[in-house]
């Protein structure tokens, strides 16, 4: 390959990458781990140019790396029930390929106003609970910790006039309180996400479910493998979505967070919870501290069940279960088309890499 010059025509090189066929390219070179962040991101811009392309390429990568998950026995199957689900999504997006950054950026760049939606009003309960009218910085500093709930940091904060159990409970009252009006936001605003969110949710249920089906019993007597597309889906949205962008929510927030330390620490309990939740897994012994949040997890059970009827496109609601309340179908904004000029720089990084490696 010689390099382009500045006025060379990218079209035939964008054309060669976007096509089906020629997707093992760009895959192989986003195995070489030092360039593969670049080289997804770079390929996700060039995917832009054509969107009917680009959540069919993405269906395709996911599909490719379930399968390799199965292939390459990246599991121990001998374990059951949710603990086998957890342990198949723990192999799922966590490494350094072209499948987590393309996804990673395609939520970032498709979800923002959907977070937007729900961080902000986050950020602002909580500085309002923390500083209130009082100004905040001359405040005094257990001003500051309305939220903690782990009795050795809310010990060095309180004052002496204060009785460690009383702040105790009325701060998990607030961090209860402050994750209901979080995952109320997450609720109605559903309807914002792009259709196109939830058709990438699906698919990686269906991947999923298509080389791990749901078994009844295992001949060792193990129970079933469990509910694995609740799982995934939940933990993807979840894990790989909501949580990441509250814990690093000046990324997504136009406000100027001050304290920011102490907003995050708000910000990262609440997340603790949500992916709870997502798990459905209680707080035990290692998180003592926030057991008394379990009963937030047991109670929106049924709000789950919602969420994972939504993303798999089916009834997941147990007989037994509080009837599932109907989500909004979600209507918002799709990425839109980026102009050849915008995709000109992708497609030099993607040549230069090709070049190089």
């Amino acid at each position: 390959y010689e390099p382009y010059s500045a006025s060379a025509d990218f079209m035939p090189l964008i054309t060669f990458l976007t096509s089906h066929t020629n997707l093992a390219v760009v895959t192989k070179l986003c195995e070489i781990s030092e360039v593969a962040k670049n080289a997804s991101r770079a390929f996700l811009q060039i995917l832009r140019l054509k969107c009917t392309n680009l959540v069919p390429t993405l269906l395709a990568l996911i599909d490719n790396q379930v399968k390799a998950i199965d292939e390459y026995h990246l599991f121990d199957d001998s374990v059951a029930g949710a603990e086998f689900g957890e342990q198949l999504f723990g192999t799922f997006l966590r490494d350094s390929d072209i499948v987590t950054y393309m996804l990673g950026g395609y939520c970032q760049i498709l979800g923002k106003p959907y977070l937007n939606r729900i961080i902000q009003p986050c950020i602002q309960k909580i500085r309002n609970t923390l500083f209130g009218n009082e100004g905040g910085k001359d405040n005094v500093g257990r001003n500051y910790s309305l939220f903690e709930v782990d009795p050795i940091k809310l010990q060095q904060k309180i004052g002496s006039d204060q009785k460690l159990d009383d702040v105790l409970e009325q701060n998990v009252a607030n961090l209860h309180q402050l994750c209901e009006s979080v995952l109320d936001d997450i609720i109605k605003n559903m309807r914002h996400l792009p259709a196109s969110f939830i058709t990438v949710c699906r698919s990686i249920a269906y991947s999923f479910d298509n080389y791990f089906p749901t078994q009844p019993s295992h001949a060792n007597g193990h129970t079933s493998h469990g509910n694995i597309q609740q799982i995934i889906t939940s933990g993807f949205f979840f894990l790989r979505f909501v949580c990441p962008a509250l814990v690093n929510a000046y990324q997504y927030s136009s406000q100027n967070i001050e304290d920011q330390l102490v907003v995050r620490r708000v910000l990262i309990l609440v997340s603790k919870v949500l992916q709870n939740l997502a798990s459905g897994v209680k707080f035990g012994f290692k998180e003592e501290h926030m057991i008394e949040l379990n009963r937030f997890i047991m109670k929106h059970q049924n709000v789950m069940s919602a969420l994972v009827s939504l993303f798999t496109g089916s009834d997941s609601n147990p007989s037994d279960a509080k009837p599932a309340f109907k989500l909004k179908s979600p209507r918002g904004t799709e990425i839109a088309a980026s102009t050849y000029e915008e995709a000109v720089p992708s497609a030099k990084i993607l040549h230069s890499l090709l070049v190089q490696h």
